[in-house]
């Protein structure tokens, strides 16, 4: 086994990582600028550190000998910071030799994917790295960190987003779903997709889908034709102010089924017909609700074309 004091740079490039484990001065210990983890909640290293007061350290850290005496972090970062606060003057430390820098960066993301308080930031940052640095494909970087293709782009999507949505993204003011549909929009397209979302207009997933979709259609269109796409005709707009009409009825009809907060149209309607007409009423909530995320979605494309 090769001795960790002795070891070099050129060492990392050998084919497969040996290792010892050592009680380490703090001192001789730098965090690895190339960790994807970059925030550390201060609270949970606070946590962390009275654990490590009370009952040791459970599992060293994993480090590289980068020079006499000093070593760099591969994994354990945030157990050597609570370590840090709490005065330790030694850690124990799995050292290793041959390992190289693809390997240490897919070890980094491995462990970071597997904390709960990982950013979606973070790792949509951390997967873009290792791409750029090894050159590989989303689909390579898949079969590295057992991840599908699909679950990595939804993160570097993310990437995408305008630095203010990214802000609220790592804030927890926007959500991992809300923050994809919008990474996916031009920054124009963002803007108003994140109107639709603070005005409530987007209350499901689905909702949100529809939302982004219409303003995406409208983009596309807006490319295709260099101007926003044609208005209804004459005959579009006579069947439109019929529908609102028809609707405008229905809605008179409902509501007066209903007084003082109690169904009374129940007591009008034969008790043989009442599973009939709830039927019914459970058919038209299913379509008014499609007919509802539809005109919502129309709202939200002529808000982005400026109507």
């Amino acid at each position: 086994m090769t001795d960790p004091t002795v070891t070099n740079p050129e060492d990392t490039l050998t084919p497969e990582a040996e290792t010892v484990v050592l009680q380490i001065p703090l001192e001789q210990i730098t965090a690895d600028p190339g960790q994807p983890r970059k925030i550390f909640d201060r609270a949970g290293l606070r946590d962390l550190g009275a654990s490590i007061q009370a009952n040791g350290l459970l599992q060293p850290i994993t480090v590289r000998q980068v020079g006499p005496g000093t070593y760099m972090i591969i994994a354990g970062e945030r157990r050597f910071r609570a370590s840090q606060a709490i005065g330790a003057a030694t850690i124990r430390a799995i050292v290793t030799a041959g390992i190289t820098i693809g390997d240490i960066r897919v070890k980094q993301i491995i462990e970071n994917d597997q904390r709960v308080d990982v950013t979606p930031l973070e790792q949509a940052r951390s997967y873009q790295a290792l791409m750029d640095e090894m050159g590989w494909t989303i689909e390579e970087l898949g079969q590295q960190i057992g991840k599908a293709a699909y679950r990595i782009t939804e993160r570097t999507v993310l990437l995408r987003l305008q630095p203010d949505y990214q802000g609220l993204l790592d804030s927890g003011n926007l959500s991992p779903t809300e923050a994809y549909e919008l990474a996916t929009l031009s920054p124009r397209g963002q803007k108003a997709l994140f109107k639709a979302i603070r005005s409530g207009a987007c209350r499901t997933a689905a909702d949100l889908r529809v939302a982004a979709t219409a303003i995406a259609d409208a983009e596309s269109q807006m490319d295709l034709i260099g101007d926003e796409p044609a208005g209804p005709t004459p005959q579009d707009r006579d069947n439109a102010r019929t529908f609102e009409r028809q609707l405008e009825r229905i809605v008179s009809l409902i509501n007066c089924g209903i007084r003082d907060n109690q169904v009374v149209a129940v007591r009008k309607i034969d008790p043989n017909r009442a599973e009939h007409v709830a039927d019914m009423l459970a058919l038209m909530q299913k379509d008014l609700r499609r007919i509802e995320v539809a005109f919502r979605g129309a709202a939200i494309q002529a808000s982005f074309l400026g109507k």
